[in-house]
């Protein structure tokens, strides 16, 4: 049994560094925004998403670490959004157009990301992993819903939390 722990753990582990690369890139994205708008600062909401994404980096690198407990992962892993989605007016496209194609590429990223940590979290067997991959692609559903909304996308009206931004079904 000892060996099968070990390669559980293993596995867990070479999963969950992969969602920390693509976390880490997604951040990267939002940090060069502020460099693109020349000063002007990030509206609220992608401050919120920048300090979001931050935490899923601490989260990952915490988890990895072994410096999280397991209770206090699954109390973490039980946090909703913060966002309020249907209260999002769009961004003027004229004061942030300078960045319109970089939120639109970063918008377009998070959805892979979404779909990549959906997927994963359907395939794996690992309890562990599959909770924070489920837990982050929650949140980029999110992060997906409301650049929609920023950048003023056709959003499905009955959207009503994670899972079902963009017309895409819910788990």
């Amino acid at each position: 049994m000892g060996i099968l722990r070990f390669f559980c753990r293993w596995g867990e582990r070479a999963v969950l560094r992969s969602a920390l690369v693509l976390e880490e890139e997604i951040h990267g994205l939002y940090e060069a925004l502020e460099d693109e708008l020349g000063g002007q600062p990030l509206p609220e909401q992608l401050l919120r998403i920048l300090g979001e994404e931050r935490e899923h980096r601490q989260l990952l690198t915490n988890i990895l670490e072994g410096r999280i407990p397991d209770p206090e992962a699954q109390l973490v892993l039980s946090r909703g959004s913060f966002h309020a989605l249907e209260r999002v007016e769009p961004l003027d496209r004229e004061r942030y157009g300078s960045a319109w194609h970089s939120l639109e590429r970063i918008r377009d990223q998070e959805e892979e990301i979404l779909l990549f940590f959906r997927s994963l979290a359907a395939k794996t067997r690992l309890p562990g992993a599959r909770r924070v991959l489920g837990f982050l692609a929650d949140q980029e559903d999110v992060h997906v819903g409301l650049l929609d909304r920023l950048l003023d996308r056709p959003v499905d009206p009955d959207t009503q939390g994670p899972g079902e931004h963009a017309g895409r079904p819910g788990r």
